[in-house]
């Protein structure tokens, strides 16, 4: 019986999740990268090539060089495109099938981190409560309407840490190959997974470190070495194209000029500042969101300050694996991203699950008390994905604009723009992604979109950096071109 009532609850929770993820599937406004990593595994269903055929090869920015991005995709990794192309085998190619795969991986991460907080923690209910918090949060959500990588990174995160947890008792050796390997896999989506790396390391060794022999170390190593091999003969297909694209996106990413302190002041301000609501432009009840950032905060307070928790060896293992892993993401990326948040939260809003539980079973707070600060928190919420949802950017602007395109446009005309127009307009050379606007390419547009993510905030960065191409353009603008359409995401201009 218990066990019936344990899987109806984690079943409301997945549907909760379910319906506000859909929501953001249906809503959220499409971007680049959606387009980018999503069109070499079609490329590669359709036509036996792993290339990006949207991208100019001359559009490449900071020191990346896209020279052969046509016919291969060397600068991501290459298991989220493949597995992109799988997947269009059976749901499509479409924006919604990408971000429908975002959403599966979203109940896999769910289910992945109800495995550990209920090993760690021993209880079903404590479980459940972290499960139910990481399945409403606003960033998981949104990452989980997205066709991006990064829900598909923290699901197999999420995974080899519950792999290590609930084998490492029964078969120690068995359980070193299950989450290395689900690891490797996490890491062949994106290298974020170098935080998560470090952060199972130390699970290893705090638990077992008695137990690590030499051969452990070489079992650890093999999935990487099986996933590097695999990857490598995708590379010496032309090793000169990759070096180019790869190196040319990790370049520059990991430098710290303002030292540790001043990289994990940068990821608060920010990475969780400016999301939680306390961003320069963020205006009305978008303020809301701190309530969420103090509620976790409060939470890894009470985790510290409570000697009876801290002092449990696996609730010991979390804080210092969120510890683990916030000092190596914050120094992975020199501009912090907010897509890669989700990796840093999932076990911080867990870690909260757990101490609400605890507050209740060691009658700390009354459980009505706890009742109310999950209401709260619920709201709160709630509250983010119903305004997010309200603004339904996908129908308002993204679909007003390509409309417009589809009934002002002649099929021969050469639309520059972002790359994510592509999902309704097609990918069939049709639309060229190139924020020059043809500078380098000699390319002339007949028409060029200038989206709010991108363009309308790259071209003006050209001005003290690469003069001549913003010079061109701006004139380009201004003497071949009009205005003839515009919302709040798009600005339109046709030649005159």
């Amino acid at each position: 019986m218990a066990r019936l009532k344990t899987g109806w609850w984690l079943a409301a929770i997945l549907l909760v999740y379910l319906a506000l993820a859909a929501g953001m599937v249906r809503t959220l406004l499409p971007w680049c990268d959606e387009a980018w990593f999503a069109t070499p595994g079609w490329e590669l269903v359709s036509k036996g090539q792993f290339g990006t055929p949207v991208l100019d090869e001359t559009s490449g920015w900071g020191q990346r060089n896209l020279k052969g991005i046509h016919t291969r995709t060397y600068w991501i990794l290459p298991l989220h495109p493949l597995a992109v192309g799988a997947w269009s085998v059976v749901a499509g190619k479409s924006l919604f099938a990408v971000r429908l795969l975002s959403t599966a991986w979203g109940v896999v991460a769910l289910l992945a981190w109800f495995a550990v907080a209920r090993k760690l923690s021993g209880s079903v209910w404590a479980a459940l409560m972290a499960a139910a918090l990481l399945a409403i949060d606003f960033q998981f959500l949104w990452s989980a309407g997205v066709g991006r990588m990064d829900m598909m990174t923290e699901a197999l995160i999420a995974c080899s840490f519950a792999a290590f947890l609930w084998l490492r008792e029964r078969d120690f050796t068995r359980a070193v190959l299950a989450s290395q390997a689900l690891m490797a896999c996490a890491a062949m989506t994106h290298p974020i997974t170098l935080g998560a790396f470090a952060g199972l390391v130390f699970l290893t060794l705090y638990f077992d470190w008695r137990q690590v022999r030499v051969r452990h170390v070489a079992i650890a190593v093999v999935p990487y070495v099986v996933a590097g091999l695999g990857w490598w003969l995708y590379i010496r297909q032309d090793p000169a194209m990759f070096w180019g694209q790869f190196y040319g996106n990790i370049t520059g990413r990991l430098a710290r000029q303002e030292g540790l302190l001043g990289s994990l002041w940068a990821q608060f301000r920010e990475r969780f500042l400016n999301i939680y609501g306390l961003a320069p432009d963020t205006q009305g009840l978008s303020h809301i969101k701190v309530l969420l950032f103090l509620f976790y905060v409060a939470a890894m307070a009470a985790g510290l300050l409570m000697r009876d928790f801290r002092g449990r060896k696996e609730y010991r293992a979390l804080l210092w694996l969120i510890a683990v892993q916030t000092v190596v993401y914050s120094a992975l990326d020199q501009h912090p991203q907010v897509f890669y948040l989700v990796h840093i939260m999932a076990p911080v809003i867990v870690l909260a699950g757990l101490v609400m539980d605890w507050v209740i079973a060691t009658k700390r707070a009354p459980a009505w008390a706890m009742a109310g600060v999950g209401v709260c928190v619920l709201l709160v919420q709630l509250s983010v994905a119903v305004s997010r949802l309200k603004a339904d950017a996908y129908h308002r602007q993204y679909l007003d604009e390509t409309t417009y395109l589809k009934e002002n446009t002649a099929p021969g005309q050469l639309i520059m723009g972002s790359s994510e127009l592509g999902f309704e307009l097609g990918f069939d050379g049709r639309l060229v992604d190139d924020f020059r606007l043809g500078y380098l390419s000699g390319k002339r547009p007949d028409v060029i979109v200038l989206d709010k993510n991108r363009y309308q905030e790259w071209i003006p960065l050209l001005k003290p950096v690469q003069p001549d191409a913003y010079r061109y353009e701006t004139e380009l603008l201004g003497r071949e071109f009009r205005e003839v359409h515009r919302n709040d995401a798009y600005i339109t201009y046709s030649r005159k």
